[in-house]
């Protein structure tokens, strides 16, 4: 794919955000998706927000109060999927606004037949939702709903899940967005969905005056404007930045050339680090092997590789789900942050969550030593756990250690304590993988011993003792386990093609 579909993949997700409706209890009844269309302004399917209910937007992992501007039809029931089942919401308030933000640009022009348009959303699935993505071609006008027979737009490609109404749908050559996700033609299938197009949005909200409100609000610019990245790929973009920055230009164009781009001059390096986040580990990989076979060495294209590969995908899905990464992030802001389940099977790929949700580059993760059956009569806490977990924070606040005495001694020091917990933020400690021996007790004894840490535990499946516990955050996976596991596979293929290539 090249590299301006990619970035329009890429600002489309950026302004992308999870809907859900709930009951006065506080439970869910109703989920889906939106876009961001202004400053505080959400665009979504009216069935999302159903009357009964109150909605609230959960963007990059903060949920914040919604109100409906409106909906239409503004009736309950069934008839909610009627035409033109569109809803305007206003997100957050003076108090809690929303995070500086890019938005989407809005277009109403029909795509042609077998144009490449592409959407995401949060579907659940088996009652989970998670982030997805779908890759479709414009399939024409569909029929319509009752007598008035409105228009609608067709695709093909892309399995659509419900939870994915009101999900943007952009049109990857002009980088706009020319619908919303109304219904899937068939969730069980690849067949496409129906979309709600944007002149039909533009013509039923006309006294909001939404077009001019987000050609206002939009970037100018169709691949969205440098400071529009910046906030989308945070201190990553300026990680890949400053490693290009000492890159000659031959280097560079040999980059862009295995990518498919032909600049027109010099090569500017912010075009080409935004070219190299958000592509395929496979693209990756070729453009990081043209780098070390134009440099003769390989460390700076090692580099790239970590930080650029939380950003890459895998078949078409992201490495890293966005909002899991971004679930990660704001949880690593709480004073006391919970333990963080990822539904994944390895640390490297935790590694990658870390990196895309990072708020500075020097947070960093750390396996820490299995359980053992010797228990800490002072914590509760397995004695080897406990051990390995104060020896990485001493180790981290530049206390050095040779054996358990000194651990222990540098423990009883108030100085070395406190310094160690001072810079505990910047670490992500992640448990051991044999969940079987963890429960509730013992997430509760580390939370009370090392409430400043951020712990993690990487796996596929919960044991009982702790599944649903209020002291786990479930951050959702993008890849499957086989391929995950192809993800780990390749990232640690291209490190060893990269050093065999340099070597030559």
């Amino acid at each position: 794919m090249s590299g301006y579909r990619q970035r329009h993949r890429g600002a489309l997700d950026a302004a992308t955000v999870r809907i859900e409706t709930k009951d006065a209890s506080g439970k869910v009844i109703e989920h889906g998706t939106g876009i961001l269309v202004t400053a505080d302004w959400v665009l979504t399917c009216a069935h999302v927000v159903p009357p009964v209910g109150t909605p609230t937007v959960v963007c990059r992992g903060v949920e914040y109060p919604a109100e409906v501007l409106q909906r239409l039809p503004d009736r309950d029931g069934i008839q909610l999927y009627t035409f033109p089942d569109i809803a305007l919401l206003k997100v957050g308030t003076p108090a809690e606004p929303l995070p500086q933000h890019t938005c989407v640009e809005l277009e109403d022009r029909e795509p042609g037949n077998g144009d490449d348009l592409y959407a995401s959303g949060w579907p659940s699935i088996a009652g989970r939702p998670r982030w997805d993505a779908m890759s479709m071609t414009f399939d024409g006008q569909r029929g319509g709903e009752g007598a008035v027979d409105p228009l609608l737009y067709k695709t093909q490609g892309g399995q659509v899940q419900p939870g994915a109404s009101g999900a943007g749908v952009v049109h990857l050559d002009s980088g706009k967005v020319v619908g919303i996700v109304k219904m899937t033609r068939d969730k069980t299938t690849n067949l496409g969905a129906v979309i709600v197009p944007m002149t039909t949005v533009f013509a039923e909200l006309a006294e909001f005056e939404l077009a001019a409100k987000n050609q206002a609000a939009a970037p100018a610019d169709e691949q969205a404007s440098l400071e529009a990245h910046r906030r989308r790929l945070g201190w990553v973009l300026q990680a890949v930045l400053n490693e290009l920055d000492a890159i000659t230009e031959q280097p560079r164009r040999s980059m862009l050339k295995v990518l498919r781009v032909e600049p027109e001059g010099q090569v500017d390096i912010n075009d080409l680090a935004l070219e190299l986040l958000g592509i395929s580990l496979d693209d990756l990989r070729r453009a990081l092997r043209a780098l070390a076979e134009a440099q003769h060495e390989h460390r700076q294209a090692v580099y790239l590789l970590r930080a650029t590969a939380c950003w890459s995908s895998v078949r078409d899905k992201p490495w890293v789900a966005p909002d899991g990464a971004a679930l990660l992030a704001a949880e690593r802001e709480f004073p006391r942050p919970h333990v963080v389940h990822i539904d994944c099977a390895t640390v490297r790929t935790v590694e990658m969550y870390v990196g895309r949700a990072a708020v500075k580059p020097d947070w960093h993760t750390v396996a820490v030593k299995a359980l053992d059956a010797e228990t800490d009569p002072e914590t509760g806490l397995p004695a080897g756990l406990l051990h390995s977990i104060r020896a990485e924070l001493l180790a981290n606040a530049g206390l050095p250690w040779e054996n358990e005495d000194e651990v222990r001694r540098g423990w009883q020091t108030e100085r070395s304590r406190n310094a160690a917990l001072r810079q505990a933020r910047e670490l992500l400690l992640v448990l051991p993988a044999e969940t079987g021996e963890l429960d509730e007790d013992l997430l509760a004894r580390l939370k009370a011993a090392f409430p400043a840490v951020l712990f993690a535990i990487s796996s596929r499946q919960l044991s009982r003792g702790i599944a649903g516990s209020p002291l786990l955050l479930s951050v959702p996976a993008a890849l499957d386990a086989e391929n995950e596991e192809e993800a780990v596979a390749t990232y640690m293929a291209i490190e060893r093609q990269l050093e065999e290539v340099a070597g030559r």
